[in-house]
């Protein structure tokens, strides 16, 4: 079978969008975290930011690519064939979710502990007295649900990831997703740095260090549970790719061949 050659250059305008992509979330995460206080709101801004510039640029730039190259690379597994925007956008959503995940337990309990103090001083307890006694059990309640949420989501969000870069990296890609979750990491460690250094007064570099430790091996364990079940899907994903670049005729044609009880438009003609 013939085969077409995939060009190695993109448009450098694409390119350079991928390059900037990053920092300029980066700095827009900056902004609203100076602006609220909130590092986990600034995370979220900026992987959503970051990931729907990389998803967006990519699909303009597959659009931009003649239709025998779309084909070829989806033959050949390569719906993304920049390695560098796969490790971003897994990277980038894992932090989005976990992130998410931390923005509505800090949301429910910050409102749980509004109605429990307005309780308090409705029963005649001063409102000062009232937010002191609250703050030791809504950390206590915030440490709780965080280790009962962390594990299994943890998991889950590098299992997606696992699957999805799995699909679209063609060999060695528990390597580059490894540097994926390494990325993730980093990033969880310097915003919990900045979080806990102003809230906790003992915090250390080598806790957080742990943390970071603890926070990769879970990741790493849900990127392999996802490649293995990326590997077994992996002809099925090629076989979808390879669908929905054909032209919308080619693809009626082939389900009609495929399966003759199929009623496409053109058997009402």
């Amino acid at each position: 079978m013939a085969t077409v050659a995939v060009p190695s250059v993109t448009n450098p305008f694409h390119k350079f969008v991928n390059v900037m992509a990053a920092p300029v979330a980066a700095a827009i995460g900056w902004g609203v975290e100076r602006t609220w206080n909130d590092a986990s709101l600034a995370t979220v801004v900026a992987a959503l930011v970051a990931s729907t510039v990389l998803g967006v640029n990519e699909y303009l730039s597959e659009k931009h690519r003649p239709k025998a190259v779309r084909i070829e690379e989806a033959r050949r597994g390569e719906a993304y064939p920049n390695l560098a925007v796969v490790v971003l956008l897994v990277a980038f959503g894992i932090l989005l979710l976990e992130n998410l995940i931390g923005l509505f337990v800090g949301f429910g309990l910050g409102w749980g502990q509004a109605l429990a103090v307005d309780s308090l001083v409705a029963n005649g307890v001063e409102r000062s007295l009232a937010d002191g006694l609250l703050s030791f059990t809504q950390t206590d309640q915030m440490v709780g649900v965080m280790v009962a949420l962390t594990i299994p989501s943890t998991v889950a969000f590098a299992v997606m990831g696992g699957i999805w870069g799995g699909h679209r990296i063609r060999s060695r890609a528990w390597v580059w997703l490894l540097i994926a979750i390494a990325l993730v990491q980093a990033v969880n460690t310097v915003t919990n740095w900045a979080v806990f250094k102003e809230q906790v007064a003992d915090v250390t570099a080598a806790s957080l260090a742990i943390g970071a430790a603890v926070g990769f091996v879970l990741h790493a364990i849900g990127i392999v549970i996802g490649l293995i079940l990326a590997k077994r899907s992996n002809s099925r994903f090629i076989l979808g790719q390879l669908f929905r670049r054909l032209d919308p005729e080619d693809r009626e044609a082939l389900l009609e061949a495929a399966s003759p009880s199929y009623i496409g438009p053109r058997s009402h003609d």
